[in-house]
């Protein structure tokens, strides 16, 4: 403990203790002190400067304690505490530090380390810094105090009472370098009060940052700002505010007719604010940050002059929200604080974006696509052949999309079919055929954007009625079809998982024309066609809540190419290897507009399902036995965003 002193030089410190290294202190009871307690002329002076760290801790008392009266003895001399830790310094105790007076007079408290951190914790209060007794209120009392580190954590870890309690007194926290952080922690969601019940006196303060450093101020507390007190966040000083942290509390509670200033160069960041939220207790005595300097989790929030969170207007939503799609949604979900929507709005756009394009990250309109065209091109290739039949048709698929474009983000996702088609010719004359096929295929889509990754098990089923006929000079082939897909989609996505289950429909009609050139011992077959394909996803909804609108894609497809095949003639066998090449042209609504809608709140988002043309290419062979055919082949087809490699087996029998 330092007394007031008498000597030569009375203004030197009573205490001081000096180590190259470190220092370390443990005590029972209050650990250091400062005590002005007797009449000598001297300051009641401790200082303490380490090259290394200090460390002191109190088990029962205050780790760093100043005060002008205890018990009978007391004086109204100065009190100085100088605490410099280089590496750093750590003050524990039931009090971290507790500065008082009760007479008139200076107290002054330093607290600092150059190239450290500074944490204080007390199992009460981390930091007290106040007037009390009878003169506790008089101008003539001075008590101020000023922490300094790389980082300064104060930490009040086992009451209801506040980090920092500050009375009548004037206390700045701040950092010395870019980047440092003020943390102020307590278990009561309580992080300081500023008070100072003189009317005459604006000494109550509290000083966040100083101005020249960037500076990070994270409270998990509110701060209480009373009559005539002053909280001040310096310029360069953003400050982080979790609301959850708050226990439903204002982070500025003005108990009386405070100060709060946010200087023009502070800035404000708020997690877990929801619509409605009173960050300011009584903002019309409270000078405080602006909606142009606070910035929150979810980017649809923003304050009001009154200190409320409220959404922003739609008009600001649509001009600075731009990487966000469907707008009235997100707003929609911030204004009614859906806890399903707006965890994904407060992890950006894409992990929103993701969600709101759930079906087609999942490929519903496009595999339906997909899958018709695999069903219809193999009854074409059946159909080209002249005899009566039953066949079936094994076929395994493997595609890559990359790129595709949806709502604010894009599709990246492998789809995989396993499908068999079954088909009889009802009637197969010398110039005309007629019939009738049926497929079921399984698909197993899978992708990530890199924010979301979306699986889809889907099933699809069709039937088709399919003719030839052929003409001098030429055949003409054609199908009318129908496919059902059923969809499960499920996605993961920034911790959750999103849901979905639309089914597809597509009605496709084709005509195919073509003709044989026979060239040495093979046949050249050029042909063109022209198919229309309706596409049309069904209305439902994610467990998101939001609802998708049925939407209908009108298609239409040319393809042209070339095919050559041989005949050779092998013992009882007859083989027919064959290649092919052509491009398939596709036109109409490749990309789909599909409304979707949160309550009474709707949007439109687009999507692709097709490029603009494809290429093809083919090899295979088909080997007759008596009246048994057998087939192996394989196509690829690729497109600017697509690739596709087929693999299939066939088998028939003649009758």
């Amino acid at each position: 403990m330092a007394q007031r002193s008498v000597g030569e030089n009375p203004s030197d410190p009573s205490v001081d203790i000096q180590a190259n290294g470190n220092i370390h202190i443990e005590a029972y009871d209050n650990a250091v002190m400062a005590g002005a307690i007797n009449n000598n002329q001297g300051t009641a002076e401790l200082k303490m400067t380490a090259g290394g760290t200090i460390d002191i801790s109190s088990q029962s008392g205050a780790a760093v304690h100043s005060f002008d009266k205890s018990g009978r003895y007391e004086s109204d001399g100065p009190t100085f505490i100088d605490i410099e830790g280089t590496k750093g310094v750590s003050l524990k105790g039931t009090y971290g530090v507790f500065t008082t007076r009760n007479l008139a007079g200076d107290s002054n408290l330093n607290i600092t380390s150059q190239e450290g951190d500074v944490y204080i914790e007390g199992s009460q209060y981390g930091l007290v810094v106040q007037s009390s007794g009878n003169n506790a209120y008089s101008d003539k009392t001075n008590i101020n105090g000023t922490i300094t580190g790389n980082n300064v954590t104060i930490a009040n870890t086992n009451s209801d009472n506040y980090a920092v309690s500050i009375n009548n007194s004037e206390v700045t926290l701040a950092t010395n370098r870019d980047g440092g952080t003020i943390a102020l922690q307590s278990q009561s969601g309580k992080a300081a009060n500023i008070i100072n019940k003189n009317p005459n006196s604006s000494k109550g303060s509290l000083t966040i940052g100083d101005g020249e450093h960037e500076t990070n101020f994270v409270s998990n507390g509110s701060l209480s700002i009373g009559k005539n007190a002053t909280v001040t966040v310096a310029d360069k000083t953003t400050t982080y505010v979790d609301v959850n942290a708050l226990k439903d509390k204002p982070f500025i509670q003005n108990d009386g007719g405070g100060t709060f200033q946010a200087d023009a160069g502070a800035k404000l960041i708020v997690d877990n604010a929801t619509a409605g939220y009173q960050l300011f207790s009584d903002a019309t005595k409270v000078t405080n940050w602006t909606a142009a300097n606070t910035s929150f989790d979810n980017a649809f929030l923003t304050l009001n002059d009154n200190g409320t969170v409220t959404t922003v207007s739609a008009e600001e939503a649509a001009k600075s929200l731009g990487a966000f799609a469907a707008h009235s949604i997100a707003l929609a979900a911030t204004t009614a604080n859906d806890t399903a929507i707006t965890p994904l709005l407060k992890e950006g756009a894409d992990a929103y974006n993701s969600a709101v394009n759930i079906g087609e990250l999942g490929g519903a309109a496009h595999s339906t696509y997909t899958v018709s065209n695999l069903f219809t091109d193999a009854i074409a290739a059946h159909n080209a052949a002249q005899d009566k039949d039953i066949w079936a048709q094994y076929l395994h698929s493997k595609e890559s999309v990359d790129g595709f474009g949806l709502a604010g983000t894009s599709a990246n996702y492998d789809g995989q079919y396993n499908g068999v088609i079954v088909g009889g010719d009802i009637i197969r004359s010398q110039n005309k055929a007629l019939g009738l096929a049926f497929s079921y295929t399984d698909g197993d889509i899978s992708g990530s954007n890199g924010t979301a990754y979306t699986k889809n098990d889907a099933e699809y089923y069709g039937v088709a009625l399919y003719g030839r006929l052929e003409n001098p000079g030429y055949t003409l082939l054609g199908d009318i079809s129908y496919l059902g897909g059923s969809h499960d989609i499920s996605q993961y996505v920034a911790g959750q998982h999103v849901t979905a289950k639309p089914d597809t429909e597509a009605w496709s009609v084709g005509v195919k024309a073509l003709r044989d050139y026979e060239v040495g011992s093979g046949t050249v077959t050029p042909y063109i066609g022209v198919r229309y394909l309706r596409l049309t996803t069904d209305q439902y909804t994610s467990s998101l809540g939001i609802h998708y609108d049925s939407e209908t894609q009108n298609l239409f497809l040319l393809p042209v190419g070339v095919d050559y095949s041989a005949d050779i003639d092998h013992g009882s066998w007859k083989l027919r290897p064959y290649i092919g090449a052509g491009y398939i042209w596709t036109m109409g609504d490749r990309n789909g507009d599909q409304t979707i809608s949160y309550g009474n709140a709707a949007d439109t988002i687009a999507f692709d399902t097709a490029d603009s043309g494809s290429f093809l290419a083919k090899a295979g062979i088909t080997a007759d036995w008596n009246t048994f055919s057998f087939g192996i082949g394989y196509a690829y087809q690729k497109s600017d965003n697509v690739k596709n490699n087929v693999w299939m087996a066939n088998a028939s029998f003649k009758f």
